[in-house]
């Protein structure tokens, strides 16, 4: 059971912090009792109020403000997960997925300054591959929840975090830039 905590805190940990999207940190226990049926749903209102799309190319600043709230609610979602059963992991992954599939979405509704279009639209690139590779590990959480880290798109979700890590942080993000 050991291995088995340690291996879903890793996952959980490098899914939402790579892809610098989540859930907020006060819907933390509610959405860990909450059914598995729909975590679109559950994610999609916990970040709804994070973005608006923006009608003009934001500032640097703007952008970056904006982001890391994005990010950083990703970031705490991961963060107030507790694993100690294979059903819990199961929920988790399939809530996180949820979590960086909205938080990809919200991100592409922002439109950064001409000067950083092209490291934003990397950024953008690598947080809906992982959203992606996460989906398809809450896929795979329901079969073997142990054994999650062995599959390829374990792989594919640590690359995309670290390549869109290394860019933000080089950018300024703060939230967007951890994992």
């Amino acid at each position: 059971m050991k291995g088995t905590r340690i291996a879903a805190l890793a996952l959980t940990a490098t899914t939402l912090a790579a892809s610098g999207c989540g859930g907020s940190t006060k819907s933390s226990s509610s959405t860990q009792s909450a059914a598995v049926t729909t975590p679109a749903t559950q994610a999609t209102s916990s970040t709804q109020s994070s973005s608006t799309v923006a009608a003009g190319p934001l500032t640097k600043a703007e952008l970056i403000t904006k982001a890391d709230a994005i990010c950083y609610a990703v970031n705490a979602k991961r963060a107030s997960n507790v694993l100690s059963s294979s059903q819990q992991i199961t929920l988790a992954v399939q809530q996180l997925s949820a979590a960086e599939q909205n938080a990809a979405s919200e991100l592409t509704k922002l439109k950064p300054p001409t000067s950083m279009a092209s490291d934003w639209q990397t950024i953008l690139l690598n947080a809906q591959t992982a959203a992606e590779a996460t989906a398809k590990l809450a896929i795979y959480a329901h079969t073997n929840p142990h054994r999650l880290l062995g599959y390829p798109e374990y792989t594919i979700l640590r690359k995309a975090q670290q390549q869109m890590n290394a860019i933000a942080a080089r950018d300024g993000f703060k939230d967007c830039s951890r994992s």
